[in-house]
């Protein structure tokens, strides 16, 4: 019997986390493309992460204004990762010669 209690008092507390996430604010990362060539790719990973968490719960709450403006600055982002493939690949071709 007292196992049961502990499970439920377990799912107690995750439903009361999940409802406290519904209330949390949309945070927009503003990100300046000029910085984003100095960045390191564990940092544009994690900017890349943290972008798609907020854009996730934009959506979720259904604002639209600012969904939009993190799919902006996302786009900042995936701009800089394709140019780094291009260059790597680049590199790799020009080494290979």
């Amino acid at each position: 019997m007292k196992n049961n209690r502990v499970k439920s008092d377990r799912n107690k507390n995750s439903r009361n986390v999940r409802a406290d996430r519904k209330n949390d604010p949309v945070i927009i990362i503003n990100v300046n493309w000029e910085d984003l060539a100095h960045k390191s790719d564990d940092e544009i990973r994690s900017l890349s992460d943290r972008l798609n968490k907020n854009l996730r719960l934009a959506r979720t709450k259904r604002d639209d204004k600012s969904s939009k403006i993190i799919e902006s600055e996302i786009c900042y982002i995936q701009r800089e990762v394709i140019q780094r493939i291009k260059r790597r690949k680049s590199h790799e071709n020009f080494s290979r010669k």
